[in-house]
């Protein structure tokens, strides 16, 4: 786009400038010129120039805006995809530029945090979430803008409408294409069912672990898969054996 710009630019200072020449020319110079057998001649071959000298300009100026709305458009269509695909994930998912604003949320991120996507675009951790919460982000931010790495962490939220949740944190820095890191791209996933049910399993295990019954899981193939403590001690074996 830039090039192509360049060029319509370049174009019409050319124009500009040879026709500036050739009336240079003719006042500096008359005896160079060409004489006009009647002044009507010379007024119809100077109308005629200028007229076609801003038609020219006219139609690179209009080629030129042209492509300029049409190179908007095009950005601004993906802008759209781009938050259409954001907005329809169930993850909550923002971008942050090297300031550590935010430049874009998603529709979950919004509903997390209790706040539209206009009050939240340009705004920093501290004006969207509590201070305990919003030192540790900004902390995060600034390791992943110096040092280049992703981070990845587990962190308790009060949910805007569902309460205290748990969520899977993954950050990564955002490069642009001379690979210099000009944001973050971040995403979390609510881990918190999955954590209850995982919270729940480990109690389960202890409970029958530290049954006196003896209890044991063998498959289809008659292996053991898991025994308990008293199962084991029963027969003298550790678990391995």
């Amino acid at each position: 786009m830039l090039f192509r710009s360049t060029q319509c630019i370049v174009a019409v200072v050319i124009l500009c400038l040879n026709l500036g020449a050739l009336y240079m020319a003719e006042l500096v110079r008359p005896d160079l010129i060409i004489e006009y057998k009647t002044d009507s001649a010379k007024f119809f071959d100077n109308y005629f120039t200028f007229t076609m000298g801003v038609l020219i300009i006219s139609f690179v100026v209009h080629f030129t805006m042209q492509h300029f709305r049409s190179e908007k458009k095009k950005v601004r269509e993906n802008e759209e995809r781009l938050k259409a695909i954001l907005n329809n994930l169930s993850d909550m998912a923002w971008l942050k530029g090297k300031n550590s604003d935010f430049t874009l949320v998603n529709r979950p991120f919004c509903e997390a945090c209790g706040l539209s996507a206009g009050e939240i675009i340009g705004k920093k951790a501290h004006e969207v979430w509590p201070d305990s919460m919003a030192q540790q982000i900004l902390k995060d931010d600034a390791t992943i803008l110096r040092t280049g790495q992703s981070l990845k962490r587990e962190q308790i939220i009060n949910h805007h409408s569902k309460g205290k949740i748990r969520l899977e944190i993954v950050k990564k820095p955002l490069t642009g294409l001379n690979g210099e890191i000009s944001g973050i791209v971040g995403t979390a996933s609510d881990i918190t069912a999955r954590y209850e049910y995982e919270d729940r399993l480990k109690k389960y295990e202890r409970i029958v672990a530290t049954s006196i019954d003896m209890m044991a899981l063998v498959n289809r193939e008659y292996r053991y898969e898991a025994a308990n403590n008293s199962y084991l001690e029963a027969h003298g074996l550790n678990e391995e054996e």
